[in-house]
């Protein structure tokens, strides 16, 4: 079943780039960008993570948390962090567990298989879905994002 606007965020434990489980209810009573991302130090996941890098510090003082997932493991996300995103936590899903309850985990027969689809959800502080991109433009989405998020802000001060 897909989720929708309005969802309960399914909850996961995965580890970060330093290998520390981190869990999405870690960060409630704040809002998340979870943007699933398919290959750390591509070119298009390196452009997409600059742009939401520059997202996390523009919303460095709102309660605000960027996270990126892959299935690329812990060292390989930590590198793809300190190279593009440094402001971002990054989150290792090699097992496709919490993609699968995310739906970005592609079918076998699908091209790029091993790879997550490149999606954005925005959750609330209540932990509940806000919004679902199926991002198309890696040079664009933070733009997309961005307005959301003050949106989003401005409707819960």
């Amino acid at each position: 079943m897909a989720l929708t606007v309005g969802d309960a965020a399914p909850d996961f434990t995965l580890p970060d780039s330093l290998g520390s489980d981190t869990r999405l209810s870690d960060f409630a009573g704040r809002w998340v960008v979870l943007w699933w991302f398919p290959k750390a130090k591509s070119k298009g996941c390196t452009l997409q993570a600059r742009g939401v890098d520059a997202l996390a510090r523009e919303f460095a003082d709102a309660p605000v948390e960027f996270v990126g997932i892959s299935y690329d493991p812990p060292k390989v996300n930590r590198e793809f962090c300190l190279e593009s995103a440094a402001a971002v936590t990054f989150l290792s899903d090699a097992s496709a567990e919490a993609a699968e309850r995310y739906g970005t985990k592609r079918g076998s027969e699908e091209q790029f298989s091993g790879a997550p689809r490149r999606m954005t959800f925005i959750i609330d502080p209540d932990q509940r879905i806000r919004r679902i991109f199926t991002v198309q433009d890696v040079s664009a989405h933070a733009d997309e994002v961005r307005g959301v998020l003050i949106e989003a802000l401005k409707s819960n001060v």
